[in-house]
Order: structure tokens, then C-alpha cells, then sequence
């Protein structure tokens, strides 16, 4: 095989450092939505918990009302009471004090329950403001991530990475593979089981070449965070919790790191070793 000229490699190197500098922007993006969506289900949960809040409100309202109703009937007996102490005379004047103390008691108790309704009402008031605003929030949030959602798309038609074979533009194509799989993990709401650490495209192309990078500074390094991903994924398309979202989200970045530390590394390696450039 004939030697690669120079300018060949330059223009290897300057399109692989293009690519991944794409693939690097494509990962960023992912990552934003991630957060956006994360923020979704954060509100999403917030508004739930409010009408858990209103409807326990409305249970106190209930008790309340039945207490001022148990203080009328209360109130009620402790004026009989207080008539028939005043009938029975000299002999009936220690059951009317205890009549006149239930009385006040009784209405006590009466402007205590209108208390507590009036801070319900108030509560209820703050409650549906805050839903009102929630509301709001959350339709922006869905605004903002349709509208970025379809001009990402549109960028992705218009913007692609051409493969070439060369290994810094092959490790830009697995980092957007990576962030097509992030992405199909949290906006598919209907996925239910995630591909196994080695069977998706980047974990075939780690096992592929795992002989002839093992080597490499960064290489390895992928291998745990990568797993961790994928175990992370599965835990979050099992409960859709906000927990393991924000996890799996921590362990692509962890990934992008050792991607970032492998691409240094193939750059120093392309300097010594001339076999990469025959593609």
C-alpha cells in the first residue's frame, strides 16, 4: 500500500476533528432536552401533589363542618341546660355554671372552625394561583421542546456526518449514536425495556475493538460508565422516576468525558502511528 500523503492526513484529521466537534453539539443538545424534560416531570409532580393538597383542604372543610355542627347541637343543649337550672332555682345553681361553661365551650369551638375555614380558604386561594402558574410554566416547557424538538430534526436532515472509516470521525458517529439512544430512552414514552450495554452501537463498537484500543488512554475508561448508562436506563424506563432520569443524564456526561479523554488520546496516537490514516 502506498504511503498516505500529508495533505491526505490533514484532511483526515480536520474532518474527524469537525465530526466530533459536531458530535460534542449534538451531545450538548441532548442533554438540554434531557434537562428541559427533566423539568417537565419535575412540575408534572409538583401540580400532582397540589391536588393531593386541595383535596386533603377539602377533607378538612368536611371535618370542620361537621365540628361547628356538633358545637350548634352542643350550644343548643347548654342553653336548655341553663333553663332548666334556672327553673330548678337555689337547687340548680351548680348545673347552670357547668351549663354556661359548655356554652362557652360550644362557641369556643364555633369561632375556632370558622378560623380554620378561613385559613383553608386562603390556603385554597395560594393553591390555585400556584396550579394556575404551574399550568403555564408546564405549556411553555411543552412549547419550547416541540418547537426545538422539530428544528433539532430538521438540523439533524440538513447536517450529518459522512463515514469515512477514519477512527476520529468513526468516534463522533458512536457519541451521536449514543445521543440518539439518550434521546429514545426519555422521549419515548412507551419504551419499557432498554438494549443490553453490548448489543447497541457503541458497546458493538467497544467489543469490536477492544483488541486494538485496549491500549489507548480513555479506551477502558468507557466500559463502566457505559454499562452504568444502560443498567440506569432500564431502572428509569421501569419507573420513570425523576431519581434515575437525572442519573442516567450523570452517566452521559460521565461517558462524554471519557469520549473527550479517547479523542486526545487517538490524536497524539495518529502522530506516531500511521496505520490509522488507510482508510
Amino acid at each position: 500500500m502506498l504511503p498516505v500523503s500529508e495533505e491526505r492526513k490533514r484532511q483526515l484529521i480536520e474532518k474527524g476533528q469537525a465530526d466530533f466537534r459536531f458530535a460534542v453539539m449534538i451531545f450538548m443538545q441532548t442533554q438540554g432536552f434531557l434537562c428541559t424534560y427533566a423539568t417537565k416531570v419535575s412540575i408534572t409532580g409538583i401540580a400532582r401533589n397540589l391536588q393531593c393538597f386541595e383535596s386533603e383542604i377539602k377533607k378538612i372543610d368536611t371535618v370542620s363542618s361537621k365540628i361547628k355542627g356538633i358545637s350548634r347541637k352542643t350550644q343548643m343543649l347548654s342553653i336548655n341546660a341553663a333553663i332548666e337550672a334556672a327553673h330548678a332555682s337555689n337547687t340548680g345553681k351548680g348545673f347552670g355554671v357547668v351549663a354556661e361553661e359548655i356554652g362557652n365551650l360550644s362557641k369556643q369551638t364555633t369561632e375556632c372552625t370558622d378560623e380554620v375555614n378561613d385559613i383553608n380558604k386562603n390556603m385554597l386561594k395560594v393553591e390555585k394561583a400556584s396550579s394556575k402558574d404551574l399550568v403555564g410554566i408546564e405549556e411553555n416547557i411543552n412549547r419550547y421542546f416541540e418547537e426545538t424538538d422539530a428544528f433539532f430534526k430538521e438540523y439533524m436532515k440538513r447536517s450529518s456526518i459522512e463515514d469515512n472509516g477514519f477512527v476520529l470521525t468513526t468516534l463522533a458517529l458512536r457519541l451521536v449514536d449514543h445521543s440518539n439512544f439518550l434521546r429514545g430512552i426519555f422521549q419515548n414514552e412507551s419504551v419499557t425495556t432498554v438494549t443490553d450495554y453490548m448489543s447497541c452501537a457503541l458497546g458493538k463498537w467497544f467489543e469490536g475493538n477492544m483488541t486494538t484500543f485496549r491500549n489507548i488512554s480513555g479506551f477502558s475508561a468507557i466500559y463502566d460508565a457505559h454499562r452504568a448508562f444502560h443498567e440506569t436506563g432500564q431502572e428509569y424506563v421501569n419507573d420513570r422516576s425523576i431519581d434515575n432520569l437525572n442519573a442516567l443524564g450523570d452517566h452521559s456526561k460521565e461517558i462524554l468525558g471519557h469520549f473527550i479523554s479517547l479523542f486526545d488520546a487517538f490524536v497524539k496516537e495518529l502522530e506516531v502511528t500511521e496505520s490509522y490514516f488507510e482508510v
